[in-house]
């Protein structure tokens, strides 16, 4: 099979160009020829004014890369096209173009872009649905893409026109991460259910060693960005209720100083910002760890620092709200907290802490990652979808034809 790729890879690299990497390494295992269309948001940097003012409509809708793409799929020839990210240089112009040729159309949804210009849900410091169901202008006036008014009308234009005009409809499959999103999905009148495989990220083989599954000595583990909607500030307030628990944090962000400081001035020696670690290094962290925490005020997706603590045999404490339920089963591969209540979170922490079902947590959280989310659970799930729109799009080729399939 020949499988075309397609990511607008962006500024920062993060859990998503992790998944897509991972993804395409996985096919190019199972030996699958996989053609790679891409662009990378770091070229806008790049550009001069002229270009860069060209680069604003075309946000929108992009002509140029659509027939350049349409080149490609002529030239080689794919049998499906998988796209993870259109924004902003690759545009949704692209799903028009790849329906007129015939080519099938998978979408992973990595966040919430065809329903909120941010594609987080989350604008001012706190959750918003306001633009779910169509009407994206409510992002304007509140600046919700990085606190500009141009691009939020730009996103907001692009999602907006695009639903108008059918654009989303064109996609044969979309994969969600969760059942959450794929919800959110309907429920914005987007696509319907029956549209819509869930697919979770997954761990590339071979899986990580686990930790100790039995006894680790007490301590709680945070991997990621340092940054308020990340819910860093609200876990270091949790400690503050909590005995001197080492806490290790890994990762950077803008609210890292702040913290840090307001740590130092408290004389909290058993807190410690690591900044960012990786590979082995990381994992050694993860394995030691009692309890991982995952804080965030977002919504989120498919956060790798769940499934990557879960692999190594680290129950998570996650929020009560968007796509963590749906990953962190309740009381069987960790627990959960009031969103935005550090009270609640220092609590549900030392409940965690001091459960002596912990043993039997951290093996249930191994078991999910080998059973649901190993490779080769998520290429069979992969290869059913794939395989099942080129079968239709054949079947339907052939009554075209007037030929029985």
């Amino acid at each position: 099979m020949k499988v075309l790729l397609i990511h607008n890879r962006y500024q920062t690299a993060g859990g998503e160009e992790t998944a897509i990497a991972a993804q395409m390494a996985l096919l190019k295992q199972r030996g699958h020829t996989v053609l790679l269309h891409q662009r990378d948001s770091n070229e806008i940097p790049t550009m001069g004014a002229l270009a860069r003012a060209r680069a604003v409509p075309r946000v929108i809708y992009n002509g140029h890369e659509a027939q350049r793409l349409a080149d490609l799929v002529a030239e080689q020839r794919p049998d499906i096209a998988h796209i993870h990210n259109v924004f902003p240089l690759i545009s949704p112009a692209v799903y028009r173009k790849l329906h007129q040729i015939g080519l099938p159309i998978v979408q992973t949804i990595h966040n919430f872009r065809f329903l909120c210009p941010n594609s987080f849900f989350f604008t001012q410091g706190q959750i918003c649905e306001r633009c779910k169901w169509g009407n994206t202008w409510h992002a304007v006036p509140r600046r919700c893409f990085r606190g500009s008014a141009l691009a939020s009308a730009t996103y907001a234009a692009a999602i907006a026109l695009h639903r108008q005009w059918g654009t989303f409809e064109l996609i044969d499959r979309y994969i969600t991460l969760t059942r959450f999103a794929a919800d959110k999905l309907v429920e914005g009148g987007l696509v319907a259910h029956e549209r819509i495989r869930v697919l979770g990220n997954f761990i590339a083989d071979p899986l990580p060693a686990v930790g100790d599954l039995d006894a680790r000595e007490p301590s709680l583990l945070y991997i990621g960005r340092i940054s308020e909607e990340k819910g860093v500030p609200l876990l270091i307030e949790a400690m503050a209720h909590l005995p001197p628990i080492p806490l290790h944090l890994l990762g950077e962000g803008p609210a890292r100083a702040a913290l840090e400081a307001r740590v130092a001035a408290a004389g909290w020696s058993h807190i410690r910002f690591q900044g960012y670690v990786a590979g082995d290094e990381k994992f050694d962290e993860m394995r030691r760890a009692s309890v991982a925490v995952v804080p965030s005020r977002l919504y989120e997706n498919f956060p790798f620092a769940i499934l990557e603590n879960l692999a190594v045999g680290t129950p998570v404490v996650v929020p009560r709200h968007g796509a963590f339920p749906h990953i962190v089963a309740e009381g069987v591969h960790g627990r959960s907290f009031a969103p935005h209540d550090s009270h609640d979170l220092a609590r549900t922490l030392v409940q965690m802490l001091d459960d002596p079902a912990l043993p039997t947590m951290r093996r249930h959280a191994r078991t999910l990652v080998e059973q649901r989310y190993s490779s080769a659970a998520h290429y069979d799930c992969l290869r059913g979808i794939y395989d099942d729109l080129i079968a239709a799009r054949q079947g339907k080729a052939a009554l075209r034809r007037g030929v029985t399939p």
